[in-house]
């Protein structure tokens, strides 16, 4: 019973010394459980979602059609629309194209705006604020092109409540329900903000 005993506590320190001098690669991989990377989606994961090339769906959580590509809606970019890259916004069909240098819209969707504002013109991203507040209304992901009256006008996330609820839903982009500014999806909101830098230029047609 002694020598086996003995044996065992060989055996045993035997062990612990090949995990003692393992890599750390090895000796991570036996002392803690693998974890799965983060699903896309949610305020972190918005613009490493669309980077990686995935598909995350549109406002209504569909998915764009076979023949135009993540991100698109398939609408076709209005005539008289600009040149080079920019962001044209129509404000009577209430839709965005995101169009890159060589023409190609590589992202198109539906939005919420207000009728008549801004009005018609080519415009330039002046502001950005990853977080503005209008009350107690958190609009994420502000980009700035053009003034109202007396305010900013600019795309944002749908308005959010202190609890994190949206004041409308994204079935309901595609009409105008804004006092003026943009508002879009999160997905598409997260898009807009990293792709359009200080200086982009913006195209507002009727």
């Amino acid at each position: 019973m002694r020598h086996r005993a003995g044996r065992a506590r060989i055996g045993a320190l035997a062990v612990l010394g090949l995990l003692m001098a393992a890599s750390p690669a090895a000796q991570a991989k036996w002392s803690s459980p693998p974890h799965d990377p983060p699903p896309p989606g949610g305020k972190l994961g918005l613009i490493q979602a669309y980077q990686a090339g995935l598909d995350v769906g549109g406002p209504s959580g569909s998915t764009a059609p076979a023949n135009v590509g993540p991100g698109r809606r398939g609408l076709a970019l209005p005539a008289n629309s600009g040149l080079g890259r920019r962001a044209v916004y129509s404000n009577s069909m209430q839709h965005v194209w995101v169009v890159e240098g060589d023409g190609r819209v590589i992202r198109d969707y539906p939005v919420s705006g207000r009728r008549g504002l801004p009005n018609p013109g080519t415009y330039h991203v002046y502001s950005r604020s990853r977080v503005s507040r209008s009350g107690s209304l958190a609009l994420n992901y502000m980009v700035r092109f053009a003034t109202g009256r007396s305010l900013a006008i600019g795309f944002h996330e749908i308005p959010a409540r202190p609890g994190g609820s949206h004041i409308q839903s994204d079935a309901q982009l595609g009409t105008p329900l804004s006092h003026g500014c943009v508002r879009q999806s999160a997905i598409d909101a997260a898009f807009m903000w990293d792709w359009a830098q200080m200086g982009t230029t913006v195209v507002v047609l009727p």
